[in-house]
């Protein structure tokens, strides 16, 4: 019991100390010790991405790849079956939780984007070097959706 709850707090103390760093060089950004809300957002988004890649964790993932083109007039991919479901289709749930778990990876990467973005706007002198290396004008008025994309999940 004592080796378990040791061996949990030591791998929280590495989770959050590795974040931490990548923050600090990534973003600048300095962790609270307690209650950060980019710490607790991506320990949430973790969860999540560790529960959706389960295998078996949902009924959709026992339909197969491809429907058998005997019981259909046209080949129905996998893709396609499973997105003209409606939520409220028995097994659907997966539907909802995907809405919510998206608006989770949407907002860890918005969050600290959105506070470089602040820090720039303010000329804050704590924001890391990879940082005040970034074009500001790119940074706070990209419009082109690949350069967008690559500022968030860079």
């Amino acid at each position: 019991m004592y080796s378990s709850s040791l061996t949990c707090i030591l791998n929280n103390t590495v989770s959050r100390t590795a974040g931490a760093i990548i923050l600090l060089i990534s973003h600048g950004y300095e962790v609270k010790e307690t209650n950060d809300p980019f710490v607790e957002l991506a320990n949430q988004a973790t969860e999540q991405f560790s529960i959706a890649t389960a295998p078996g964790g949902f009924l959709v993932d026992l339909i197969p790849a491809s429907v058998c083109p005997l019981f259909f007039d046209v080949e129905l991919t996998h893709s396609r079956l499973v997105r003209h479901l409606p939520e409220w289709f028995p097994g659907a749930g997966f539907k909802k939780k995907a809405k919510l778990w998206s608006s989770t990876l949407h907002e860890l990467v918005e969050q600290p984007h959105n506070y470089v973005k602040e820090q720039l706007v303010n000329n804050i002198e704590s924001i890391s070097q990879s940082i005040s290396d970034l074009n500001p004008s790119c940074l706070l008025g990209c419009r082109n959706g690949s350069d967008i994309f690559l500022l968030h999940f860079t």
